[in-house]
């Protein structure tokens, strides 16, 4: 019966850390500020093309943006908010900016 031991082949010993002035190796172990930066231009580049990919199959984006038309609804509602403006500044002139911004907001000057 052999050995267990000789049925298995020895692995060569590891390469020796010696350094040879004539050649000098980069160490790739650690990422440089170079290689990040080419790492993020690549990214980059990718989820550009990835998009485009997309919105060929897809379609573009389109987005709307609706605005609301004015209406006898607003009209009413601008002539409240103006009313109860000036009720507010004949009283008192800090609490009044809540009814400022929304006469500023629906354009109702």
């Amino acid at each position: 019966m052999q050995n267990k031991r000789s049925i298995f082949k020895k692995s060569p010993p590891p390469p020796s850390n010696k350094k040879n002035d004539k050649i000098m190796a980069i160490n790739t172990d650690t990422p440089t500020i170079g290689s990040q930066i080419m790492n993020g231009m690549a990214l980059g580049a990718g989820s550009s093309l990835g998009h485009r990919a997309v919105e060929i199959l897809m379609g573009p984006k389109h987005i709307e943006i609706s605005q609301p038309t004015p209406s006898s609804n607003t009209s009413d509602f601008c002539s409240t908010i103006k009313h109860q403006y000036e009720k507010c500044m004949k009283d008192s002139l800090d609490s009044c900016n809540e009814l400022n911004n929304l006469i500023i907001k629906y354009n109702c000057v």
